[in-house]
């Protein structure tokens, strides 16, 4: 219940943010649907990318599942693909990496200069 009180509250204020820029009014009707839709919508989304994950013999959702799912929207479609590659991109940063047991040893030397500061 309080994902939905949070969505709720996030409806609200976009549109309110809406409503001063554009100089419309919503009601309360109109932003409860609008919460209402959405939430179900996400529970949509999470069953079907569970489920394409499942079909894969994966355990992890990943890019793969929000293509085939957005699969009729090329512009989401293309979304994606350029969120996955940018996520493709931090991974491979040398900083993101994880460390080896060696990188946690005594002998290293970035530890042991740690150590003399």
């Amino acid at each position: 219940m309080e994902t939905k009180t949070n969505l709720h509250f996030l409806s609200k204020s976009k549109a309110e943010e809406i409503s001063r820029r554009e100089h419309v009014e919503f009601s309360e009707d109109v932003v409860g649907l609008v919460t209402e839709s959405a939430f179900r919508f996400c529970q949509m989304l999470a069953s079907d990318l569970e489920k394409f994950a499942n079909h894969a013999k994966r355990s992890q959702v990943n890019a793969d599942d929000l293509t085939l799912f957005f699969r009729r929207n090329t512009s989401i479609v293309n979304l994606v693909a350029e969120k996955a590659q940018q996520l493709s991109e931090y991974k491979s940063d040398s900083k993101y990496t994880k460390k080896t047991k060696a990188d946690h040893s005594p002998s290293n030397k970035d530890d042991n200069d740690i150590e003399e500061l």
